[in-house]
């Protein structure tokens, strides 16, 4: 009878246990989404905008341009909305994890061509990324893209990824506006708690018009 009870109580022991970590999980995988619908919708709107008002802009003088801008924006839209539609899904195979680098130049090609800004990449390819390395670090260029065009205002920024003392090195730099104070936002923040987990750190550096500039340091 004691060795019954006991049996039962340990049961509910793990039942609780079981679920805590079943909620716990639930809610890393909402916040999970959320960075990714936020990174996205960050980054397709501040693009989107950029070739709205290049539109706007060349309306009155050059026509066919205008209309390329808006088809450029139009594409953006549509590729925001096909991606926040697998985040929402969760798709576990999501296209950024096959090869990180190709996905970080893919991206500043873009961001390129659709702003306008110089773009200097120095990728270094040998540099050996887990699946968890190259997704963090994509979102963290994503995110890093979309607040020097949308608050810094740059027109061109560096960026760089290279292996040196053990540790994988990423940075961005770029030429904007700057700032005497950063408030981090939720990406920001996001980014930051996503570089703990896998115990990466982030450093920020800024200064009122000489730039903005986010470095970046992730174990080997």
């Amino acid at each position: 009878m004691v060795e019954k009870v006991q049996a039962q109580a340990r049961r509910r022991e793990l039942e609780a246990v079981y679920e805590q970590a079943v909620q716990a999980s639930a809610v890393n995988e909402r916040n999970r989404i959320a960075r990714e619908i936020h990174d996205t919708v960050g980054h397709t709107l501040t693009t989107v905008l950029v070739e709205l008002e290049a539109s706007r802009r060349l309306t009155g003088r050059d026509p066919a341009r205008a209309v390329e801008k808006l088809k450029l924006a139009q594409e953006q839209v549509r590729e925001g909305l096909q991606a926040i539609r697998s985040s929402v899904r969760v798709l576990e195979d999501d296209k950024r994890l096959l090869d990180p680098f190709d996905a970080m130049e893919t991206l500043l090609r873009d961001c390129a061509a659709h702003t306008g800004i110089a773009v200097a990449c120095h990728i270094d390819r040998s540099v050996a990324l887990s699946p968890q390395a190259g997704d963090i670090l994509y979102t963290c260029l994503r995110e890093g893209l979309t607040n020097s065009l949308r608050h810094g205002h740059c027109t061109a920024v560096d960026c760089a990824l290279a292996r040196k003392d053990g540790s994988i090195h990423f940075s961005l730099r770029d030429n904007g506006t700057g700032a005497t104070v950063v408030a981090p936002g939720f990406g920001l923040r996001a980014m930051r708690s996503r570089l703990e987990q896998a115990n990466g750190s982030l450093h920020i550096q800024t200064e009122k018009g000489r730039g903005f500039s986010i470095r970046i340091r992730l174990p080997a």
